[in-house]
């Protein structure tokens, strides 16, 4: 049922994936204590640097800031690869079952 994944598709996904990885790592290494701590995390030390405190949202805080921007690469990636198996020509049936498969893995 599961044909072969080709080479160019594993990429993707280990790098959809190894991006994930590095964004909750990035977390937990910053602040070990409380990672996702409102007042003190990776988002807000990011942005106060690059672009700086006259761009954010408010004069400390920006809730969708440069640093958020690597989830969004990679929740792309991961639904250009959810496209890519809607676009095949294999049957409803099967779509249905990789997507409910690929669903319960995430």
């Amino acid at each position: 049922m599961f044909d072969k994944i080709s080479s160019e598709r594993q990429k993707i996904f280990l790098a959809a994936f190894g991006i994930l990885i590095f964004y909750s790592a990035s977390f937990h290494i910053y602040a070990p204590e409380n990672p996702f701590a409102v007042e003190k995390n990776i988002f807000d030390s990011v942005d106060l640097i690059f672009p700086n405190t006259n761009h954010l949202f408010t004069p400390t805080h920006d809730s969708e800031g440069i640093f958020g921007t690597f989830s969004s690469v990679a929740e792309f990636l991961l639904g250009f690869l959810t496209g890519k198996i809607l676009l095949k020509y294999i049957s409803a049936r099967e779509k249905i079952y990789k997507l409910m498969i690929g669903g319960g893995f995430f």
